[in-house]
């Protein structure tokens, strides 16, 4: 009887050690996500920083023929399987941006949280949400603006984000003065 009970929890305990070995295999990582990705005229690139946390750029624009756009830097981080963006957005006072980041099959889905319509780039406010296609595993470490010749390092980006848990980078020009 003892050789019984000790066999079933025996059993018990394989089938709750497999159960686990499963989940833990479909969990998502930074590295799922890190890479470029573009839909028309629009980029999203997802840099690594840490195991839990990444840089986020996404430059948008209206394409022809307005031409107007802009660039969004900021921090991403992991959670239940998507990225998370919260900030503070620069030109609306107190409202916050928020969305979140998911892939299947090598497209990101950019999605906000709450229904959300306060952030957007450029002059028409283009939006950001939407599908877009995985271009490359291996993420751009430079990228240029499209209105300046500033050029922004995502690495230096990436070291900043290390070393002081945050991205203070609102703008090209911050970017490209940060020097690491």
């Amino acid at each position: 009887m003892k050789l019984k009970y000790f066999l079933l929890s025996f059993v018990i305990t394989l089938a709750g050690c497999a159960s686990n070995e499963v989940s833990n295999a479909n969990k998502k990582s930074i590295n799922d996500y890190v890479g470029s990705y573009k839909s028309g005229f629009n980029t999203l690139i997802i840099y690594p920083a840490t195991n839990k946390s990444a840089v986020l750029y996404m430059d948008v624009h209206g394409g022809p023929p307005n031409y107007t756009g802009g660039s969004f830097y900021g921090e991403i981080t992991l959670a239940n399987d998507r990225l998370h963006h919260s900030s503070v957005w620069r030109d609306h006072e107190n409202k916050t941006c928020e969305f979140t980041i998911s892939t299947i099959n090598n497209i990101a889905t950019v999605e906000f949280v709450n229904n959300q319509e306060s952030c957007g780039s450029g002059f028409y406010r283009y939006q950001f949400t939407g599908d877009y296609p995985r271009i490359s595993n291996t993420p751009k470490v430079k990228v240029v603006s499209n209105f300046t010749d500033h050029i922004c390092s995502l690495d230096d980006l990436s070291k900043e984000l290390i070393k002081n848990k945050m991205i203070r980078v609102i703008s090209n020009e911050d970017c490209a003065s940060l020097k690491y």
